[in-house]
């Protein structure tokens, strides 16, 4: 944070509240008085007081109620500081863990030199058998035992900011940075959520949050407060196309394989980009009929591309991944593509990648798109909602030499 026009700025997560609180107007302990003396320094001149505090009110097991932990900082900003302060926050949990499952298919009467395995895996969260929580704000630690005080892998972050006035032009008064789960850093650029009332946006600029003026502002308190619940990630470094010897690993010579990142329904692109297909609310993207939704039932080996749009008659794509401005790659032409077009595919559109470029991108992809908040122009779309397959694109599949069941 910087500057006493930021008088507050939180966070918090399973209870615990993580503050820092501009106190120059009410009150600290003698020995701050003491160091301003020291330091020649008079509060609300030429410094500032800040209370740092991490605060959580149900943390030990201690029958039969649970016991708050928790403890307080002081810090002075002037220009000893540079006019900054920065406080370290984290929170390792150990609520739960990934087991993956692996199991192999076999196509075509399994393996040998006429057939094929395909080898799956499925992740799923396994709870910990002693969970608990370490929660770190400077030197101030907490760790906790409580049920309630251990986040899981789905629980939101709250940010919170109270601004006092601002100076005339564009300014970062404070900001969360290099925000990560799971040592994974989260992918904010998308986010662009404005104050009430007031010239003033928290921005995402990568992996942080950035409390930013826009402009002159009468002096007197505003707040903003909003949440992110992790959004979905995908990691695929590990998935790919070997030889049928039994190699486990991807072979490089296949990655100009297209391929299509699926969550199982099927999606209209014309729809998608709003032109000239107008099906009923949530009727896209579509789930199979089994399933409740509007294209015929499901039967394994079933594809979306085999299916046509009832609302405008175009055919159908996968839904899971859609060619978007701010993802770099090197998108392969319709005419490539089961998909029956000439040219390129249409942004926000769902589209397929090679290998390659899947790999480098989901390495990990963590969804920049967070219910509830405001974004950047251009950024208004997201690409799945649940589990993710492969779907390997039939024409590629031959372009490659690769036989096609």
């Amino acid at each position: 944070m910087t500057s006493a026009a930021l008088k507050e700025i939180q966070l918090g997560i399973s209870g615990g509240d993580f503050s820092i609180v501009d106190v120059t107007t009410l009150g600290y302990p003698l020995e701050i008085t003491l160091e301003l003396i020291a330091l020649g320094l008079s509060p609300g001149v030429d410094c500032f007081v800040y209370k740092v505090e991490l605060y959580i009110p149900d943390c030990y097991i201690h029958a039969p109620f649970p016991e708050s932990c928790g403890g307080v900082e002081w810090a002075i900003v002037s220009a000893l500081s540079g006019w900054s302060l920065e406080v370290d926050i984290s929170v390792i949990a150990d609520h739960s863990h990934i087991d993956r499952t692996r199991t192999e298919k076999k196509w075509r009467g399994g393996g040998g030199v006429i057939g094929s395995n395909e080898l799956v895996a499925a992740d799923t969260w396994a709870p910990s058998p002693n969970p608990t929580a370490v929660y770190t704000f400077g030197s101030i630690v907490c760790t906790c035992d409580w049920a309630g005080s251990i986040p899981a892998p789905s629980d939101q972050i709250w940010f919170g900011a109270i601004l006092h006035k601002a100076a005339t032009g564009t300014i970062v008064y404070g900001k969360w940075s290099d925000i990560e789960i799971d040592n994974v850093d989260l992918q904010l650029d998308a986010l662009e959520d404005p104050w009430p009332g007031r010239p003033t946006v928290t921005v995402g600029r990568g992996a942080n949050l950035e409390i930013e003026q826009r402009g002159a502002w009468w002096v007197g308190d505003t707040a903003w407060n909003n949440s992110i619940a992790p959004g979905y990630m995908a990691d695929f470094t590990e998935l790919g196309l070997a030889d049928w010897q039994g190699s486990l690993a991807h072979d490089a010579r296949y990655d100009p394989v297209i391929v299509w990142v699926w969550d199982g329904r099927a999606t209209c692109p014309t729809w998608q980009v709003g032109g000239a297909c107008a099906p009923p609310p949530g009727s896209y993207p579509a789930a199979w009929a089994s399933d409740g939704g509007l294209i015929p039932a499901y039967d394994y080996g079933d594809n979306p591309l085999d299916i046509i749009c009832p609302f405008c008659g175009i055919q159908l794509r996968p839904n899971g991944m859609n060619k978007e401005p701010w993802v770099g790659a090197a998108w392969p032409d319709t005419s490539e593509t089961d998909w029956t077009g000439v040219g390129a595919f249409a942004d926000g559109s769902a589209a397929p990648l090679p290998i390659s470029e899947v790999h480098s991108i989901f390495n990990p992809y963590v969804q920049q798109i967070h219910p509830g908040w405001g974004y950047k122009t251009g950024y208004v779309r997201e690409f799945w909602f649940g589990g993710l397959a492969w779907l390997y694109d039939r024409k590629s599949l031959r372009t490659n030499l690769i036989d096609v069941a």
